[in-house]
């Protein structure tokens, strides 16, 4: 009896073992995927000089390691106990605050001016822009600024307590926003209109286990933009239009980008997200015209929900003026580099363009096509 009881002991042990290996190659169960910007090491061919010198064993050792069976599984068992017991996020640069929200440091640094870029440097930029709205409108089209709204200004009660804005602070937002205004340009700001209608509509606007504003937010935000083109332009367009919304507890799209990135077993919160049912309607004069977006992710849920495919003619998305991305479809983005696209064509051929980043993003605004362009219309006008 003693030795039948060694031999089970011995035989579950080794299967524990051997599972592993099994799971690496034959896939038994499914572990799903771990989320967040990482790369698994590849595999590598045996050969003499890689075994003498231990490069082989080496680069092999990694790629086991990478890619044994349950992987996925253990890493979200390990953050998941860190985080039930310690609270400890295995997640770069994001920062739990009250009431389950879930931050990223980058927003709370824009939110207490840590990027303040200055207002002499805001002034210079806003002064080029003005300039190339005031030239661009003579040439029939339409350049309009825009900030995105921003989760440390929108959810600032549940930032923690080190993290609170202090009065007086200086930031690249509050900056860009007063002085655009002044000079008169064109622009859009919801991070105020979200903080207005939070008290109406709080987890609807921006998710707190997400970094982007939620799909239903962007929908909102995208059908106040396409009002503020038609009264600009004097034109009617299409505008999403929806009777009903969908509750769930079941995250679409960003909306729980950064609770993702955690790798835990459960979810982080008991969240419930909203999702429109979207369809697209316009008067009989209706028209799509050509737009050029120029900005961060916030452009993103736009992407996703189809919103430029319905409501413009043709429409580009210049992602932080480095990618050119075009149409969409479930399967592919195709993307390109700016460097290779004659870009001033394609400001030639368009309608309006629409620069928007999130005030965390601000202290690069345009990533170098204000300058470029201001360049390019005014090549002997001093600063």
């Amino acid at each position: 009896m003693k030795d039948k009881i060694e031999k089970g002991i011995l035989i579950f042990f080794l299967m524990v073992l051997l599972l592993p290996l099994a799971q690496q190659g034959l896939s038994l169960f499914p572990t799903g995927k771990l989320y967040g910007t990482f790369l698994l090491a590849p595999d590598t061919d045996f050969s003499l000089a890689g075994w003498y010198n231990q490069e082989y064993q080496n680069a092999k050792d990694r790629y086991l390691n990478d890619n044994i069976g349950f992987r996925p599984f253990m890493i979200r068992v390990g953050n998941q106990a860190d985080y039930s017991l310690f609270e400890k996020l295995h997640a770069r640069k994001i920062v739990k605050g009250k009431n389950n929200c879930f931050f990223a440091r980058q927003f709370i640094d824009s939110y207490n001016g840590k990027d303040f870029v200055g207002e002499g440097i805001i002034r210079e930029k806003a002064r080029m822009l003005k300039a190339l709205q005031d030239t661009l409108a003579g040439l029939g089209k339409t350049l309009v600024l825009a900030y995105a709204a921003d989760k440390a200004f929108y959810y600032p009660e549940f930032l923690p307590g080190q993290y609170e804005n202090k009065p007086g602070t200086c930031t690249n937002y509050d900056a860009y926003k007063g002085i655009a205004g002044s000079a008169g340009i064109n622009q859009v700001d919801f991070n105020s209109w979200f903080l207005a209608l939070k008290g109406k509509r709080g987890e609807e606007l921006y998710p707190r286990e997400g970094i982007h504003w939620s799909a239903h937010g962007a929908l909102l935000a995208a059908d106040s933009m396409i009002r503020y083109i038609e009264e600009l332009r004097h034109i009617h367009m299409f505008h999403p239009v929806w009777d009903r919304v969908v509750q769930t507890r079941t995250a679409r799209f960003y909306d729980d980008d950064i609770s993702k990135g955690l790798n835990l077993l459960f979810p982080a919160t008991d969240a419930v997200f909203t999702y429109p049912e979207v369809r697209y309607e316009g008067k009989v004069d209706a028209i799509r015209p050509r737009i050029i977006f120029i900005g961060d992710s916030f452009f993103f849920p736009w992407v996703h929900e189809h919103v430029m495919d319905y409501t413009t003619t043709d429409w580009q998305l210049w992602y932080y003026f480095n990618e050119v991305w075009e149409r969409y479809n479930q399967q592919d983005l195709p993307k390109k580099p700016i460097s290779g696209c004659d870009w001033l064509s394609e400001v030639n051929k368009t309608d309006c363009i629409v620069i928007m980043y999130t005030p965390e993003n601000l202290a690069k605004l345009g990533d170098g096509f204000i300058e470029q362009a201001y360049a390019w219309y005014f090549p002997s006008r001093k600063k």
